[in-house]
């Protein structure tokens, strides 16, 4: 699984913005066979909680819903039997089906694993949901999300949000491991995966895809299976070499970057997300209307990362699309805050990845300007929920996120599956 030698480059923060290249940090990891999954998480930086969105019902976008989105999230049960005792929270940014094989080492010992939260029995991908230990004091509970400071973020501040609920305010405690997530390509193998020039990588509902257009199956062959992702290779009869990657894992905010990223530099052509989003503006039929956005942006908080950009972007090419999308790194920031913000710069989705990889193509491009031609991102989507203005508080919505499995959610889900795979299929097909 491991190569003996990997060169990770690790994009910081710098005045150029999320992942600038103005001070490119190169982690020298010697990656034999024999090394231990416990030096991926040797190395330890403790995140601030205040940087943790703490925002209560009547202050969010999706209002009195956001206590079920909260509740479906969490074991809650559980938590219900166990809180009584609790003192501290700790969340790790760690992949959390390493952490039995490397707690003892952490200094962390006799532990108790509590029931999982469950992803649907169906689902082949973006199944892996954060784990639950409580220690033998009984006294801390110890989550395992993968390692990103984006979902690190979002699980914290859902942890934060049930806890008060509760009256209660156990101490918290964020575990980010740097080493872990700047080389995610690497410890689940994506990085020994190389593409053809004209090839084409999707991602994001990849199943649901190849299920919704038959004339897919006869072609559709597996080349690569592991516990993280799999790949499925499909020859289009217009000699483009479409490349299914359905990762097993939820790729949020800076996952998603170094994702993409790991699929430009294994030689993608072109990278294509088929996902949901959230839409911003009341005209937007939720689970009708296909969206293809052609510019992007991030936000975080209140606070502007990337202004509004766009890449070689072809699936918005062919449709024509003006679409205007934004990116953050949690679902639990959305507050009246957040979209009064938004309000100058009038995007009309949002969702937790779609920016993040464009930025990801936007800077692969910038390296490679003179090596190769651009690479391309499009995103195809369709909306589950309208986020909320703060006059519209109290108004009625027949979806959103804390409904978003119910039976009718989901047959509307499948009729805009059908529909997005169709016009991803034409487009495909067009060249």
């Amino acid at each position: 699984m491991w190569k003996h030698l990997h060169f990770v480059c690790d994009y910081k923060k710098t005045h150029k913005g999320l992942f600038g290249l103005k001070s490119p940090r190169v982690y020298h990891l010697l990656m034999s066979k024999s090394r231990s999954l416990r030096e991926l998480y040797a190395k330890v930086e403790l995140i601030d909680i205040a940087e943790v969105s703490k925002w209560a019902a009547e202050d969010h976008s999706m209002a009195t819903s956001l206590n079920q989105y909260v509740e479906n999230r969490l074991p809650t049960q559980t938590l219900h039997d166990i809180q009584a005792n609790l003192t501290d929270i700790v969340v790790l940014g760690m992949y959390p089906t390493h952490f039995e094989r490397t707690a003892s080492g952490l200094g962390i010992a006799g532990v108790q694993v509590l029931h999982p939260h469950p992803a649907p029995v169906s689902k082949r991908f973006n199944y892996v949901r954060p784990n639950f230990f409580l220690a033998s004091n009984k006294r801390t509970l110890y989550v395992c999300v993968p390692p990103g400071k984006s979902y690190l973020k979002q699980y914290t501040s859902i942890l934060l949000y049930f806890f008060s609920s509760q009256k209660l305010k156990p101490t918290f405690t964020l575990r980010y491991y740097p080493i872990a997530a700047e080389t995610l390509a690497e410890w689940t193998d994506l990085a020994n995966e190389t593409f053809d020039h004209n090839s084409v990588c999707i991602i994001g509902h990849v199943d649901e895809f190849e299920k919704n257009i038959p004339a897919l199956a006869s072609n559709a062959k597996v080349v690569a299976d592991n516990p993280y992702f799999t790949r499925t290779t499909i020859n289009l009869p217009n000699e483009v070499k479409a490349e299914l990657v359905g990762f097993k894992f939820s790729f949020w905010g800076d996952i998603a970057f170094r994702v993409a990223f790991q699929l430009y530099k294994g030689g993608c052509n072109e990278v294509i997300y088929f996902g949901k989003v959230g839409a911003l503006e009341r005209h937007i039929d939720l689970y009708k209307t296909i969206i293809i956005p052609e510019s992007f942006m991030i936000i975080e908080h209140d606070r502007v990362i990337e202004e509004s950009f766009s890449v070689p972007n072809g699936l918005a090419d062919f449709v024509k699309s003006h679409t205007h999308h934004v990116s953050t790194p949690t679902v639990m920031e959305q507050g009246y805050v957040q979209r009064n913000r938004l309000e100058q710069f009038r995007p009309q989705t949002i969702d937790n990845e779609i920016a993040y990889i464009a930025l990801a193509t936007r800077r692969f491009n910038e390296m490679q300007a003179s090596r190769r031609p651009p690479v391309r991102f499009s995103s195809i989507s369709f909306a589950t929920d309208y986020l909320r203005r703060p006059h519209e508080h109290m108004a009625p919505s027949i979806f959103d996120l804390s409904n978003n499995r119910s039976a009718e959610a989901l047959r509307m889900k499948a009729k805009a599956m059908s529909r997005a795979s169709r016009t991803l299929y034409d487009y495909l097909t067009s060249r």
